[in-house]
């Protein structure tokens, strides 16, 4: 009895075991397709959601067209009809006529103005072409000078009755030692101070108070 049921209990065993790997089988394709699904749908989350919200690029600064020169604003467009505009023709301008003699310029005197005081008429020149004074108008050391002069000194500066260069060119030139100068005292100084009388070998007198910067002609 023994030794007949061990065979049919080992076909028993065998049948339960594979009922039971059936039946394990069966019940795990399922668990694991869906493990797999849920697997595959994380990834294709993961895919198309990014972790971070991505900013949308800065739109292209449109450029501002600039407007066109004044030159091209005011040129008409070609062929239109539109006259540019004409400049106006210059007025005619007057003649001018000759001056009249009150618009003419006052002519400047040709000799050195007198600052001695003397009012010379208008014209009123000596030989040389300066400006007279008359002995009445000089100061009366210039007097008092021509006096020494008239009687050949004495004089009161060694320089006195020496010879005069006429450096300046201001009296007719003459051939050198034509002209003397004399010192004409000036109050109040102890030199000859700017005061002088310049006799001309021929009786020309001369009379200047500023040191030969202008002369005037000694007239009676």
């Amino acid at each position: 009895m023994p030794n007949k049921l061990h065979p049919a209990l080992v076909a028993v065993f065998l049948v339960l075991a594979f009922v039971a790997v059936k039946w394990l089988g069966d019940s795990g394709e399922p668990a694991t397709a869906t493990h797999d699904a849920t697997a595959s749908d994380h990834t294709r989350a993961g895919a198309v959601s990014p972790t971070a919200p991505t900013a949308p690029p800065p739109a292209a600064a449109t450029p501002t067209p600039s407007p066109p020169p004044a030159s091209t604003r005011e040129a008409s467009p070609r062929g239109s009809n539109t006259p540019s505009p004409t400049a106006a023709p210059p007025s005619a301008r007057p003649s001018a006529g000759p001056p009249s003699a009150a618009d003419r310029p006052a002519q400047p005197s040709t000799g050195p103005p007198s600052r001695s005081g003397s009012t010379p008429s208008p014209g009123a020149a000596g030989r040389s072409g300066l400006p007279q004074i008359t002995r009445g108008r000089l100061p009366p050391e210039a007097r008092e000078t021509l006096a020494d002069i008239a009687s050949g000194g004495p004089y009161d500066f060694s320089k006195d009755d020496t010879v005069f260069h006429n450096r300046e060119r201001l009296l007719p030139r003459r051939k050198r030692g034509y002209y003397r100068e004399y010192t004409v005292v000036t109050p109040g100084l102890r030199h000859r101070g700017a005061r002088r009388i310049v006799a001309g070998s021929s009786g020309e007198l001369f009379y200047t108070d500023d040191h030969y910067a202008t002369f005037e002609e000694i007239v009676p």
